[in-house]
């Protein structure tokens, strides 16, 4: 399939440890700018970047997976300046996870 609009994206990923975050925001390991932290939830993860968005939805396209069995994995939302992603068991309780995300982002 030929695209004339086609986009080349920057690529940005990262490994999220289950404890990351929890007390303070931390930074991520190879991504300068770019911190996790939670919500004051075991599950809750939010990843704050420094790329400014216009337009979420078409400029981060976020894919993530958890890194221990039994979880499931849900990227919430993809904002201006983060995007957030919740861990949680298959029974839907809160679940502390590590966990590793590929966001592309088309500038």
């Amino acid at each position: 399939m030929s695209n004339s609009h086609s986009r080349t994206a920057r690529i940005f990923s990262a490994r999220i440890p289950a404890d990351a975050g929890f007390n303070t925001p931390q930074p991520i390991p190879g991504l300068p700018g770019w911190t996790v932290s939670k919500k004051q939830q075991t599950e809750i993860y939010v990843i704050t970047h420094n790329l400014h968005l216009k337009d979420p939805a078409q400029q981060m396209h976020v894919v993530a997976s958890p890194m221990d069995v039994n979880t499931v994995l849900i990227v919430q939302n993809v904002e201006h300046d983060s995007f957030t992603i919740s861990t949680w068991t298959p029974n839907v309780a809160a679940k502390q996870s590590a966990f590793m995300f590929i966001a592309a982002y088309y500038g």
